[in-house]
């Protein structure tokens, strides 16, 4: 047996190894008071999400997440979570978050973007700019809040790029040339060819492993 044969076998028999492992998805916890929206088909052509739903209309312990999105975000959640208080359901569970370092995302509800459209009305006016004195504040904490569906489905998929793992289990020259993020994230098990970390530094590309 010539030696690319040999290193050949070896290949095959390492990613045979590899299939076995099961990757551990991130959790994406959706919170709302009614029916979730149709959020589900598009995140689940992402495999590396596992999402549930969680109604805020009852008593519940935030379970372990990676992520946490609120739909249809009241004015409530959004001026008692800027300013701290934590007195509802969804209060706690937005402080939690916070606290604990949890990245939280909320979808507003379409009465809020009304509000803060511009008005002809100078008493209007200054009340918009107090809710989106509000909305400020809690992007400073580190949530994201979005108008829409659609606008957090579009920055819900910018962000792939930029902050995913990779997911293959053999890491190759090709994919650090295809990848369009400066900074590639492999888990362990993620063989790494010495033509691909060749080709990472001639593009300036980092590769990082993580836990």
């Amino acid at each position: 047996m010539s030696t690319q044969e040999l290193i050949t076998q070896i290949v095959k028999e390492v990613l045979s190894q590899l299939n076995k492992i099961e990757i551990k998805k991130k959790k994406l916890t959706i919170l709302g008071l009614g029916k979730p929206p149709n959020l589900t088909p598009y995140l689940s052509s992402n495999e590396k999400w596992d999402i549930r739903f969680q109604s805020l209309k009852e008593e519940f312990e935030l379970a372990e997440t990676d992520a946490v999105l609120f739909v249809e975000g009241s004015q409530d959640l959004i001026v008692k979570g800027a300013l701290g208080i934590a007195d509802t359901t969804e209060t706690k569970t937005l402080a939690t978050c916070l606290l604990e370092g949890i990245p939280v995302s909320i979808i507003v509800e379409s009465n809020i973007c009304s509000l803060v459209k511009s008005s002809s009305s100078a008493s209007t006016k200054r009340y918009h700019q107090l809710l989106s004195k509000y909305v400020t504040e809690l992007t400073q904490y580190g949530v994201s809040v979005y108008p829409s569906v659609e606008e957090y489905k579009v920055s819900f998929s910018e962000k792939q790029v930029d902050i995913d793992i990779f997911a293959g289990k053999l890491l190759t020259h090709r994919e650090v040339q295809e990848w369009k993020g400066k900074i590639m994230k492999i888990r362990q098990s993620t063989i790494v060819t010495p033509l691909a970390r060749d080709t990472a530094k001639e593009l300036g590309k980092n590769i990082c492993l993580i836990e």
